[in-house]
């Protein structure tokens, strides 16, 4: 089992490495430039916005506190839709991609079984997601030494484990579609269309009444962009990537394995 998961981080080792460095890179130019916004006027000019605007742009403490302009600048928005991209890339590469190209029936036929290869991918994936969504937490401490802000490591952990079990999700409705369809396409856009438009329901829910009952099926009203860990909220984030595993076997263990789109 170890061995195919190995093989599969060796082979995507650039693609880990160029996801890490542009995630990196991004979020310690994000937080160089929380200096400029601390003191400047644009708080005040947001203060005076449209609540529905407020939500998406982040209230006065998230432009002059650094806690607050981590957890809306970075947290709530920027990472968590820019790994979910690569989230849900690598979790559909991994099973549909490799079955669209042929691949999947060769690695079938060496081992035993299909759950064994189905737990090997999703390990390697699990991994590729993980190390990526630690260059946030790497960008965030380089920008606090290059700012000379202090913000706890503690919480930007706390925080950073939030955000990765969030794109994980995101990655696995991208894996169930897969084992049930087959289908490279479908899998990545409905992951993709459940990505976006979670945030956006949650991000106007607030504003908008009638979108209040949609937003419960959002995991974005369940992610928490915050140093703290809410047990319900844990348990609807983990129950749900669960949920897409187990299904996930069970439809790809009873279909026929696809050799073409």
């Amino acid at each position: 089992m170890r061995t195919m998961a190995t093989k599969i981080l060796f082979q995507k080792k650039m693609l880990i490495f160029w996801w890490f460095l542009g995630i990196f890179t991004i979020t310690t130019f994000t937080m160089y430039f929380f200096p400029v916004f601390k003191n400047g006027t644009l708080s005040s000019s947001i203060a005076s916005l449209p609540l529905s605007l407020q939500k998406l742009l982040g209230d006065k403490a998230s432009w002059t506190t650094v806690g607050g302009y981590i957890s809306q600048q970075i947290f709530a928005l920027r990472a968590p839709l820019e790994i979910s991209v690569l989230s849900i890339f690598i979790f559909n590469s991994l099973t549909t991609g490799d079955e669209r190209k042929g691949l999947l029936e060769t690695q079938l036929s060496l081992t035993n079984g299909r759950t064994r290869i189905l737990i090997n991918k999703l390990i390697a994936g699990i991994f590729i997601v993980g190390i990526v969504t630690s260059a946030v937490l790497a960008g965030v401490i380089l920008g606090d030494i290059l700012i000379h802000y202090h913000y706890s490591y503690i919480k930007t952990l706390i925080i950073t484990t939030n955000c990765l079990l969030l794109v994980l999700d995101f990655g696995l409705v991208a894996f169930l579609v897969g084992c049930m369809t087959g289908r490279n396409g479908v899998a990545v856009g409905i992951a993709s269309i459940y990505a976006f438009g979670s945030y956006l329901v949650s991000s106007m829910a607030g504003t908008v009444s009638s979108l209040k009952f949609i937003d419960n099926f959002s995991l974005f009203h369940y992610y928490q962009n915050l140093a703290t860990f809410d047990l319900g909220n844990l348990i609807v984030m983990c129950g749900f990537g669960l949920f897409c595993i187990v299904m996930g076997m069970l439809f790809f263990s009873l279909r026929d394995i696809r050799t073409s789109s």
